[in-house]
């Protein structure tokens, strides 16, 4: 079941904005020549967009929302990876194994109630 509303939009939103705070940070201290306070302005515009459009437009189908949810996802996620996972030389493989193979069990639980 894919969770629509304006309820849901408002969620979403909020998480994604927690997420571009994140890049915009990574963009800042990494990238200062580059990254140009236009380009926060830029970000925080497709914020409130996203929103509004998640007020406005209902999704063409449940599979175009499911493919717009699991790009959006896999950049976040890409993202939050780069900034948050230890660096190459002081990782931990079977810890890192460990808890996504925990997390991916906790996310597959709800699929098995609903069965």
């Amino acid at each position: 079941m894919i969770c629509t509303g304006i309820l849901y939009g408002v969620l979403f939103t909020v998480a994604v904005a927690s997420h571009i705070l994140l890049a915009d940070r990574f963009s800042a201290i990494h990238h200062p020549r580059r990254f140009r306070q236009r380009n926060r302005w830029i970000g925080s515009a497709a914020l409130v967009l996203g929103l509004l459009n998640a007020f406005l437009l209902h999704p063409i189908s449940d599979l175009t929302l499911a493919f717009a949810t699991a790009f959006l996802g896999g950049g976040l996620l890409m993202t939050v990876f780069r900034e948050e996972l230890p660096a190459v030389n002081s990782t931990r493989l079977l810890w890192f194994l460990s808890g996504s193979g925990g997390m991916a069990i906790l996310l597959v639980i709800p699929m098995f109630r609903h069965a």
